[in-house]
């Protein structure tokens, strides 16, 4: 069919099995490939259509779709501009329950098919896209809960090149709602649930995703003030002017609003106002100020 079609570009999205024979043909023949994750079910698989494009000069483009969600991307940028401090820890979690009919396809009860190459996988490449690469892991499945051949529940330990310390867990035969698909509102079949399913913890401060919750240890002052994703304290916060942004809040102090351009966060029109809990009568302890972001 390639050769006599000859498509500008080919979206492979068959059972994980076939994506290694069907990207290899497609490379062999110089088409670009979107290829639906997993890339492969195994390493060497994965490794083979990673040399075969770079050696054939050929695109492959492994189909993680949430590294373009603005979530991800604000809190890529909030990291990166050391809005945490010094990375420490990061856990993360994608507990729910499919249903039973979900399974009627028989390559989903095999190796290759389970919550960690289907689900998993996403949240493998949300630590990387945040924490950089992993130097090492250690992983324990089982599959009592259903009693298919492929598991159930993961659950995993990792270190990243940068030292950070990680811990992942996934199970798919759980009553939680603690996933990405139950707490982004990206897919809009699942109902949205007012959770996390990340937590990026740092020398400084920690962040949830996605809700984008920011908390950080501050000296309490003689009246409750505000602290913004920037770092940046007002106790008077005012709206955003700005026409590119779609955030309601900004802070007088220093005048820097957190913005978030309309065109890549469109479909989450509002935005909850910063919160912040009140010092103490005496101004003396150390109290935690709480910063949200939230998409309706």
């Amino acid at each position: 069919m390639l050769d006599k079609v000859r498509p500008d570009g080919v979206v492979i999205a068959s059972p994980n099995k076939l994506h290694t024979s069907t990207a290899l043909a497609c490379i062999e023949r110089g088409i670009p490939v979107l290829v639906e994750k997993p890339i492969a079910d195994s390493m060497a698989e994965a490794i083979s259509i990673a040399e075969a494009s770079r050696s054939s000069g050929v695109p492959v483009l492994v189909g993680h779709h949430r590294r373009y969600n603005p979530l991800m991307r604000r809190a890529q940028e909030f990291i990166r501009e050391g809005g945490i401090g010094q990375m420490v820890a990061i856990v993360a979690f994608s507990l729910r329950r499919k249903h039973d009919a979900y399974y009627d396809a028989p390559w989903k009860r095999e190796p290759g098919g389970g919550p960690l190459l289907i689900n998993g996988i996403h949240e493998i490449d949300n630590l990387r896209m945040l924490c950089g690469e992993i130097e090492s892991l250690q992983c324990a499945t089982a599959n009592n809960t259903r009693g298919y051949p492929v598991e159930d529940t993961i659950a995993a330990t990792l270190k990243f090149v940068n030292g950070t310390l990680g811990t992942l867990t996934i199970s798919d035969a759980v009553q939680a709602p603690w996933a990405w698909e139950l707490t982004a509102r990206e897919e809009p079949e699942f109902a949205w649930e007012s959770q996390n399913s990340c937590m990026v913890c740092g020398t400084e401060a920690s962040i949830a995703i996605p809700s984008l919750e920011h908390w950080r240890n501050e000296k309490a002052a003689a009246a409750a003030t505000l602290v913004c994703a920037d770092g940046f304290t007002s106790s008077r916060p005012t709206r955003c002017a700005k026409s590119c942004c779609i955030s309601r809040v900004s802070f007088a102090a220093r005048n820097r609003p957190l913005c978030l351009p309309k065109k890549a966060a469109a479909r989450w029109p509002a935005y909850w106002p910063w919160i912040a809990r009140p010092a103490p009568a005496n101004g003396s302890a150390s109290t935690i100020s709480t910063t949200k972001e939230k998409y309706e």
